[in-house]
């Protein structure tokens, strides 16, 4: 089969081109495109995003390893906004509300959304995810895997 010919310009672009350096995994984007992915913290040490399984996830920077899931909505978060200048990160999905998240509960008490153990989170993910027919998904294993359990899937 004959090749097709490739232009010069073509050939550096190629030359120049890298892929990912880092992958944050956990979350499931079937029914929207991720929107965003944002830049977290005091020194921008963690990296958020939202689902559409109603979790947004946090995950260190630098390890990918998965910090903290927080049932963001009752349906879908797709939109996150950290604050420029205090701990404060504001969510929203495809329903008219914005919610604003601080480091803790005002009053100390235990945070009910936030989902305790990951790996019950993944396997509702999973169980969410998997059940968009048009979704075409791939789960890996192996290296995607972090130490907290959860596999990456890709969605083609």
């Amino acid at each position: 089969m004959k090749q097709p010919h490739i232009s010069e310009q073509e050939k550096a672009w190629r030359a120049l081109a890298f892929d990912y350096e880092l992958r944050y995994c956990g979350h499931c984007n079937t029914t929207t495109d991720i929107k965003e992915a944002n830049f977290f913290g005091s020194a921008g040490q963690y990296i958020v995003a939202g689902s559409d399984d109603g979790s947004f996830f946090v995950w260190d920077k630098v390890t990918t390893n998965l910090v903290r899931v927080m049932r963001g909505d009752d349906s879908i978060v797709n939109c996150l906004q950290p604050h420029p200048s205090t701990c404060l990160l504001a969510t929203s999905g495809i329903d008219p509300v914005v919610r604003l998240w601080g480091p803790k509960p005002e009053d100390g008490s235990k945070e009910d959304r936030e989902v305790v153990n990951s790996e019950d989170a993944s396997g509702e993910l999973g169980r969410r995810c998997s059940c968009q027919p048009e979704a075409n998904e791939c789960r890996s294993s192996g290296s995607d895997a972090n130490e907290h359990g959860i596999s990456c899937t890709r969605a083609s």
